[in-house]
């Protein structure tokens, strides 16, 4: 009777054993054809930004820090020229992740649409992205909005840049100084409809041009665990103002990393900086 009862448990257990192993396969395979979906969609998403050719092409003198928080990005930068006139925008979708790659997209492909119709000016650019965003997420009917973009634009034409911006602001090194460009308190894509501000600047020689999403300053780390904030990244930013423009995001990337440590990093980070 023992050893039938051994044997029984025996047999219980090692089917048990085979149900682990197939649902372990199951799931390892699930888990490879996501993640091989996901990467592929990164492909996808790379590819509908600008390359590094376009954006040399556009902005010899610029750099591109792009970190994306998961394997796809609810971040992306822009860059167009229409009429003699030279766009670059980095912009900061709801969420991050899938969901913010969607909005990523559907953002990209409403600017190059946008372009296409010969529209060239800064507030009516914004304006349509707002009222297409707003179609598209189908925000009517009072419904609260739960997607929708932050965005710095910069419209460049001979020695005068434009600013439009949606809580992203613009920061200028100017004589090793920091001048802070605020943008409009307004999530596009939302409910609300709104009149863009624009600010335009007279460039001067040596002017350095930085925009970027909150990321960074948002990022967790240090030996107390605290947010970076943004008094110390406009520091960060003025120290390296200094250095060619191409070993700027090196700098970045150091600094983040070792702000970073050990704690996992919250969003996605972006900064563009470029010299005209």
């Amino acid at each position: 009777f023992f050893l039938l009862l051994v044997f029984r448990r025996w047999k219980v257990t090692n089917t048990q054993k085979e149900i682990i192993r197939g649902q372990k396969y199951l799931i390892e395979k699930e888990k490879k054809a996501t993640e091989d979906s996901i990467n592929y969609a990164r492909n996808i998403q790379k590819a509908a930004f600008p390359t590094k050719e376009i954006m040399h092409q556009l902005f010899p003198e610029s750099f591109v820090y792009f970190k994306p928080k998961d394997i796809v990005s609810g971040d992306f930068y822009w860059a167009n020229q229409i009429n003699n006139k030279r766009i670059i925008a980095l912009a900061d979708c709801t969420g991050h992740g899938v969901p913010g790659a969607f909005m990523t997209l559907i953002s990209l492909n409403i600017l190059n649409q946008i372009i296409a119709e010969g529209i060239d000016q800064p507030q009516e650019i914004l304006q349509q992205l707002h009222l297409s965003l707003q179609k598209k997420l189908n925000h009517s009917n009072n419904n609260i909005a739960k997607y929708g973009l932050d965005i710095a634009l910069c419209i460049i034409k001979n020695n005068q840049l434009q600013f439009v911006g949606t809580h992203n602001s613009l920061y200028l090194v100017r004589n090793s100084e920091l001048i802070e460009y605020k943008s409009d308190k307004f999530q596009l894509g939302s409910n609300n409809n709104t009149l863009f501000n624009i600010t335009t600047i007279t460039i001067q020689k040596d002017d350095l041009f930085y925009i970027f999403t909150d990321g960074f300053p948002d990022q967790k780390g240090g030996k107390k665990g605290k947010k970076y904030f943004y008094g110390k990244f406009r520091e960060l930013i003025v120290s390296t103002s200094s250095l060619p423009i191409q070993n700027q995001r090196k700098e970045f990337d150091k600094e983040f990393d070792n702000w970073k440590g050990e704690q996992k990093q919250l969003d996605d980070v972006s900064i563009i900086g470029f010299k005209i």
